[in-house]
């Protein structure tokens, strides 16, 4: 299957190289996917690591004028080559099934804990995502008394939708955790997940039965997520998440709930976004490539005159303050409730200095 796949990208590629000119893996390489295509048709073999450092982003798919879906071919690839790099270290800290995961790991380190009633049936349970649960609690907590204020029936889900896993190309494992996390769901008698991920929204909605309803943060809350208006004065330019490129429902929410402020867009934006570097686990397989974009969006950035950069995924946010420390950036949740994230502290190298703690506890 996954060879018909390449063959379908040796044929139908045109060689225009406007996929080249916007992606930095593609242009490292000075490749096209039809290069890549016919390389992996040779052989996949653990020499062939460079597929790890693909985005999966979605913006070749996007200038493409023959619409090719050159990522999902990447991601087919992985699940072949995933057998020599899953017991790797730092893709153990990616993985949510993993003893070593990150976020629980950081949650722990930082003391972060959520009292919810985690027992009984709900109409709702809110699903922040690894990320947000990690970066930003005083914003979990206070989405989550607002949303309680709204439905009262509200259960809580503090776990990863799985979709690194998928990433890497651990199909299985994804399946078996994709399986545990709707028997939680089975469990409170809930099919309404809301999330304040695009990541999450987006996995979840292609990988659950489609009897789940799958809501954002900012369609369930609106308005009710405004808390601060001291702000409104600002000039801000989003940054717009991957997983969001094609159906825009985050782009339009998030720009809808900061209306009142001066929106600048940048010369990448919405379906032409930037990745900001860390998609498809790239920053694991060449941290080069992940600083190469965090700081070509730096620039964009500087270029519209912007005094804050808005994002609306966490991952997003941290690879921002962890890259690129001298640039104002806020998740828009932050934003308008007022709450306190964890960038000063990851700008301070909290991060680094966690994961080389772990490291060195594995040796």
């Amino acid at each position: 299957m996954m060879s018909n796949s390449l063959k379908f990208i040796l044929d139908e590629c045109i060689e225009c190289q406007l996929c080249v000119e916007d992606c930095p893996f593609l242009s490292k390489y000075n490749w096209m996917p039809k290069d890549v295509a016919r390389d992996l048709l040779n052989e996949l073999d653990q020499n062939k690591r460079y597929i790890m450092e693909c985005l999966l982003c979605g913006l070749c798919k996007t200038v493409c004028p023959k619409n090719l879906d050159f990522p999902s071919v990447i991601a087919h690839a992985r699940q072949s080559f995933s057998k020599y790099v899953a017991n790797e270290i730092y893709y153990r800290l990616s993985l949510p099934d993993d003893s070593l995961f990150f976020p629980k790991a950081y949650k722990t380190y930082k003391g972060i804990t959520y009292s919810f009633p985690e027992n009984g049936s709900f109409k709702y349970i809110f699903f922040p995502g690894c990320s947000m649960s990690s970066y930003s609690p005083e914003a979990v907590k206070e989405i989550y008394r607002g949303l309680r204020e709204k439905f009262y029936s509200v259960g809580f889900a503090d776990t990863c939708c799985g979709k690194p896993l998928a990433d890497i190309g651990l199909t299985e494992r994804a399946s078996r955790w994709l399986s545990n996390l709707e028997n939680h769901f089975i469990k409170h008698g809930c099919r309404n997940i809301i999330v304040a991920c695009p990541m999450c929204y987006y996995y979840l909605k292609k990988s659950l039965p489609r009897s789940y309803r799958i809501l954002t943060v900012y369609e369930t809350l609106g308005e009710m997520l405004i808390k601060e208006t001291n702000h409104l004065s600002l000039r801000v330019t989003i940054h717009d998440g991957c997983p969001d490129r094609f159906e825009g429902i985050f782009a339009a929410q998030v720009r809808s709930l900061l209306r009142d402020y001066k929106i600048i867009e940048m010369k990448h934006s919405r379906k032409k976004s930037l990745c900001c570097g860390a998609g498809g686990m790239a920053s694991i397989a060449d941290p080069n490539l992940t600083l190469k974009l965090s700081s070509a969006r730096a620039e964009e950035f500087s270029s519209t005159g912007a005094d804050l950069m808005v994002v609306y995924c966490y991952t997003c946010a941290q690879i921002f303050w962890s890259t690129q420390p001298d640039i104002q950036t806020k998740h828009a949740l932050d934003l308008v409730l007022g709450t306190r994230d964890s960038s000063e502290d990851i700008k301070s190298g909290e991060i680094n200095n966690l994961v080389a703690k772990i490291l060195m506890e594995q040796i």
